[in-house]
């Protein structure tokens, strides 16, 4: 037996660390200390065995192979019988970072008598319990079926789902028992083959529902992982029908939602704001039957492509002119056929806002999707479009020709719209040769962005890259670094200008380093090529992190307060050729050590500016040290003459 277990914990450790890794130290130790708790995994779950009274403990889960999860009343381990008599503290959180988000029910049999806290804790999909004690008298911690979710709630996940969603579902003949005991009552609904509302709440499909009055209900919202967007008109629940006649007010301003989403025929009313802020919508289809559409409906829903409605008398709906404020002006209005007139003249504002296509006839489209990405049209004459944000996740190829899907014209790409790729979860991106801008906060925030590659001599804005942590290098292309560009002979200010990039490779061919090129930049390093001649002003003011720099034999000008701020500077080699060196370049650098200046006459200088001169070590080529000693601003460092 202690082999055996051995054994197993030596492979889920192994398992373990193959697919976390990553994880923190103390997630680490963490689920070290869990792994060696273990003593054996029957069909996936994990069991802590007690070998004095042969009792089991359902641990948590190494693998799990179906939605529906059955708990055995007793279970065999080394040619032993063990009864399945406890859920530990946790249990259904997996520390093997396994699917858990796919369990859907769980049926626990009678010979379990404890349920230990938060047992059924980051089960964001679970709708049904099934249980099989005849009276409800099993040992329950305070919050085992209560705060599922630490701290009461988890964000970006629906906190409410549990229990008040959940159905309980009990021995038949046994509901009353259920429905009067104040631990098992939380459930939303309470069954024993027939249905007894209890809270009147309850799950279907993925869908969550609150009966409302009668055998009337109201859609509450979609649960993580949904992907049948259409909402019925008619459920059957347990024999009894009932009718989806309401949306609640913030059942869609989710994050967490189907892509596509179909309203059933028994709802009227689309509430104010019902779709705000929703990242998943892509497409939605409205039915005749609905009268009214409250304001701000879809507002901000940033990657909505197309709403499809079907009234053909606008005599019998009601919406106003916020119906479709700040909603993409790409979104495109698909009416029914022939109606376009009837459309624009009775909604005279909606060519200002959205698309409107009846299949023959469009307003001037002011953008569209295509490709997983969002234009919008800059220039009808000359057919050019700029990028404002992307539908998908993943790699970004973007295109130099783009046809729209509803005119059928083709435009160029000429441009990357503000903020358009901001906070996404993109890994790369290519730039192609027709964009001639990328305006600011482009990729701001895109902390999964790894890879860029810009094929064009395109303007930037100073703040493209803030927040992109992965983005730690930058060169031409071809040198391998995460962000890899064409400029050869120039490179467009302020494009290092941000916190994560560390490392850049100059292209050779580059005559220049324009003034404040860097300027408070995060950067450590730099390889400056030997083509450059001149440095501008203010260069590398600001550089706090920038150690050490040498610069080429090629420079023959320094401009004012090239490093200036530069306060981790320590070493700096000044090459022979250079001729001039502007006031202030070590301005507030306290931490300057040693200047390597191997020019055989002392350069011409206007104030170098050094707040302790003599701390720092001006090494010079052998013999020079009577000039350099001579020299007004020189002589004030420490010279040797060791080079």
């Amino acid at each position: 037996m202690k082999i055996y277990r051995l054994s197993l914990i030596l492979f889920v450790a192994g398992l373990f660390y193959s697919t976390s890794a990553a994880g923190s130290e103390s997630e680490r130790l963490f689920q070290q200390s869990y792994i060696h708790s273990c003593d054996t995994i029957i069909n996936g779950i994990v069991y802590s065995l007690d070998d004095t009274n042969h009792y089991a403990c359902v641990s948590g889960f190494a693998t799990i192979n179906e939605s529906n999860i059955t708990l055995d009343s007793c279970i065999m381990s080394n040619g032993e019988k063990y009864i399945v008599h406890s859920i530990n503290d946790s249990a259904f959180f997996s520390p093997f970072q396994t699917d858990i988000s796919r369990i859907v029910s769980i049926d626990i049999p009678a010979s379990v008598k404890t349920i230990g806290r938060s047992a059924f804790k980051y089960l964001f999909n679970l709708n049904t319990i099934i249980v099989h004690w005849t009276e409800p008298r099993l040992e329950v911690t305070t919050d085992s079926l209560y705060n599922p979710f630490p701290g009461g709630s988890l964000k970006n996940y629906d906190s409410d789902i549990f229990p008040n969603y959940v159905t309980l579902s009990v021995p038949s003949g046994c509901i009353n028992e259920y429905m009067d005991d104040k631990t098992w009552n939380i459930f939303g609904l309470i069954t024993d083959g027939n249905c007894h509302l209890n809270r009147g709440r309850f799950i279907m499909d993925g869908k969550k529902y609150t009966v409302i009055k009668g055998n009337n209900l109201r859609f509450d919202g979609f649960l993580i992982n949904s992907d049948n967007g259409v909402i019925p008109s008619v459920i059957n629940l347990y024999g009894t029908i009932f009718n989806v006649t309401d949306l609640c007010a913030d059942a869609l301003k989710q994050h967490n939602m189907p892509s596509d989403i179909t309203l059933p025929r028994s709802v009227v009313v689309i509430p104010d704001s019902c779709f705000w802020g929703t990242r998943g919508l892509v497409n939605i289809t409205i039915p005749e039957t609905i009268e009214t559409i409250g304001d701000n409906v879809f507002s901000k829903s940033k990657h909505l492509s197309t709403i499809n409605i079907n009234w053909t008398d606008l005599s019998k709906v009601h919406f106003t002119n916020k119906t479709f404020n700040d909603i993409p002006a790409s979104t495109l209005l698909r009416i029914p056929d022939g109606l376009y007139s009837n459309y624009i003249d009775t909604f005279p504002y909606l060519p200002f806002q959205i698309n409107v296509y009846d299949g023959k006839r469009y307003t001037n489209e002011k953008g569209f999707i295509a490709n997983n990405l969002r234009y919008e049209i800059l220039d009808y004459t000359n057919k050019t479009v700029k990028v404002v944000s992307s539908v998908c996740s993943g790699d970004i190829n973007i295109p130099t020709m783009v046809f729209s899907p509803v005119s059928n014209i083709q435009y160029t790409v000429v441009a990357i719209g503000e903020q358009a790729f901001k906070n996404q979860y993109i890994t790369s991106v290519y730039i192609p040769e027709t964009i001639n801008n990328i305006n600011s906060g482009a990729f701001e925030f895109c902390q999964k962005l790894s890879k860029v590659i810009i094929d064009s001599y395109c303007n930037t804005a100073f703040d493209i890259w803030s927040g992109c942590f992965n983005l730690k290098t930058a060169g031409p292309i071809g040198s391998g670094c995460n962000i890899e560009y064409k400029w050869n002979d120039s490179i467009p200010n302020g494009f290092f200008c941000t916190n994560c990039i560390k490392k850049v490779i100059l292209p050779f061919g580059l005559k220049s380093l324009p003034d404040k090129m860097f300027q408070f930049s995060s950067i450590e390093e730099v390889e400056i090529p030997n083509t450059v001649q001149t440095i501008g002003n203010g260069t590398f003011w600001g550089c706090s992190s920038l150690k050490n720099i040498s610069i080429p034999k090629s420079v023959i000008t320094i401009g004012d307060d090239v490093f200036h701020g530069c306060q981790q500077l320590e070493t700096v080699s000044i090459p022979a050729g250079l001729k001039k060196i502007g006031k202030d370049i070590f301005a507030q650098c306290p931490s300057i050590t040693d200047i390597f200046n191997y020019s055989v006459i002392p350069q011409d200088v206007n104030d170098i500016y050094s707040e302790d001169f003599e701390s720092v070590f001006l090494h010079i080529l052998k013999g020079c040290k009577k000039i350099y000693e001579s020299n007004e601003y020189w002589k004030k460092f420490n010279i040797i003459d060791d080079l």
